[in-house]
């Protein structure tokens, strides 16, 4: 899903309750995914391999983000990783919805809206959310490195 008009990620670093720096004015110049998941997640599960396969590849102008949300912060994630064998995605947590929301009066003031888990946003090289995928995506697959030079070229 594209969205318009493209709206600008925060330009101001955001520290989780849960302990994670985020400060995507950092990633200007690259295509950022931003990928919301969830341990107890069944598809996030199945989705996780993929990403980290992605985040493992030489491209240096992308930044695989995965944020966990609701998941009793980054002990649990980092657990989740080794059990699953990933070696290349950050540990990020966003337990009080500051970065992504599910409820529709968005407590912690997030900006990413949250309809299925997993999501992943992109970010062009200019700072914009050019949009978003819902659900479980292959992200070392063909299609994924169309949409990823896409998204490149776009910025």
């Amino acid at each position: 899903m594209q969205l318009r008009p493209k709206p600008l990620a925060p330009s101001q670093p955001i520290e989780t309750r849960g302990g994670s720096l985020i400060d995507f004015a950092s990633y200007r110049g690259k295509v950022v995914l931003v990928n919301f998941w969830a341990t107890w997640c069944a598809p996030c599960v199945y989705e996780m391999p993929s990403l980290d396969r992605l985040a493992s590849s030489n491209n240096t102008d992308l930044v695989v983000l995965p944020i966990a949300v609701a998941d009793g912060g980054k002990p649990v994630v980092e657990a989740f990783y080794h059990r699953l064998g990933l070696t290349h995605l950050g540990v990020y947590v966003d337990p009080d919805q500051q970065i992504g929301f599910f409820y529709e009066k968005n407590p912690g003031h997030g900006m990413f809206p949250l309809y299925a888990l997993p999501i992943t946003y992109f970010i062009d090289p200019h700072g914009r959310v050019a949009g978003y995928v819902p659900g479980v995506a292959h992200w070392n697959s063909p299609q994924a490195a169309a949409l990823i030079r896409y998204l490149a070229k776009a910025g």
